[in-house]
């Protein structure tokens, strides 16, 4: 069976690669690493609205953790994102989705 494609790879070069590296200008190469955090509570009727202040306020703490601990490590804080409310089922879980606002 012959192939349509253009011509066969050096085969024996890719197995003998010279390596080289180039000095980065930064740290971290690409988009800034996200952090996102989803608040997350139990859906059923009573649970959830005894809880709404407890979740916000466990947020708040993670959040209030990971923006003052945890760094690029070229030093530059990570990028953390929270979503816009809690999610206590499907259809609150798609809404957290990125990107959900634009639908």
């Amino acid at each position: 069976m012959s192939c349509c494609c253009a011509a066969r790879p050096d085969f024996a070069r890719l197995a003998n690669p010279v390596r080289s590296f180039q000095d980065a200008n930064q740290a971290v190469l690409g988009p800034i690493p996200t952090i996102a955090i989803t608040p997350v509570s139990d859906g059923r009727r009573g649970a959830y609205e005894d809880n709404v202040a407890k979740t916000w306020a466990m947020v708040e703490k993670v959040y209030d953790l990971v923006t003052s601990q945890v760094t690029l490590p070229d030093g530059r804080p990570v990028r953390v994102v929270v979503a816009p409310e809690i999610v206590y089922g499907a259809r609150t879980a798609a809404r957290a989705q990125p990107g959900a606002d634009q639908r």
